[in-house]
């Protein structure tokens, strides 16, 4: 089994768009669940069901899946970073995306989850 290092490795501003460090942080955050995805944030409580639906969308719980494939906030970075990728083929297979060996693809997946994450602090900004 081949070990994928991450190529993104440059330091920097986490507002500059090349700043890589900042990209792969929250990447391998996503992968390991400690994001502020409300799936992650409310894993370990029993709240009212209505508290796990998304706050931007309000149409699906906020978990992984929505974030990646049904969120349509991020539909326009969906076209951007993942244009390239099977997404109805991964959504069957769940998250099986994140395990891509093609090392072209990682970059990608990575952008995605930062710039995600990004446009879903802005956007929750404004609404409070």
């Amino acid at each position: 089994c081949k070990a994928i290092i991450f190529p993104l490795h440059k330091k920097g501003n986490p507002n500059n768009p090349d700043n890589y460090s900042y990209i792969r942080n929250m990447f391998t955050k996503f992968r390991l669940g400690i994001t502020d995805l409300k799936c992650n944030k409310l894993r370990y409580q029993t709240p009212n069901p209505a508290a796990k639906l998304c706050p931007l969308c309000r149409q699906a719980d906020e978990d992984e899946l929505h974030f990646f494939f049904d969120c349509s906030l991020y539909a326009d970075l969906r076209k951007q970073y993942l244009s390239t990728f099977d997404l109805e083929l991964f959504r069957t297979q769940k998250l099986s995306i994140l395990n891509t060996a093609d090392e072209t693809q990682i970059p990608q997946l990575a952008k995605y989850v930062f710039y995600s994450f990004k446009l879903r602090s802005s956007a929750l900004a404004i609404q409070s």
